[in-house]
């Protein structure tokens, strides 16, 4: 139950940062990194190219990490399990 509720936070923790990715980043990246689509069926799915599937996927992973780095510090917990720490407001 307790490796329940830290996965439900960490989910929630993430998805915060997710909805701060720009729409037409965040809209590719939910598709591939949450949905589990494949960048063709991403492709399909937005009517976007195939490159420009990829173009966005990268930018779009990329501005999360950033996003993450500055708001949280992401480690292991002792269950080895991701854990997130939220940087308080300075």
């Amino acid at each position: 139950a307790e490796s329940s509720a830290a996965r439900a936070q960490m989910g929630a923790c993430i998805r915060e940062f997710v909805e701060r990715v720009p729409a037409p980043y965040r809209a590719v990246l939910v598709l591939a990194d949450v949905e589990g689509l494949t960048n063709g069926e991403v492709a399909a799915a937005t009517g976007l190219s195939l490159e420009n599937v990829k173009i966005r996927l990268h930018r779009g992973r990329a501005r999360l990490r950033e996003l993450l780095e500055a708001g949280c510090d992401l480690h292991r917990d002792d269950r080895n399990e991701l854990a997130c720490d939220r940087h308080t407001a300075r």
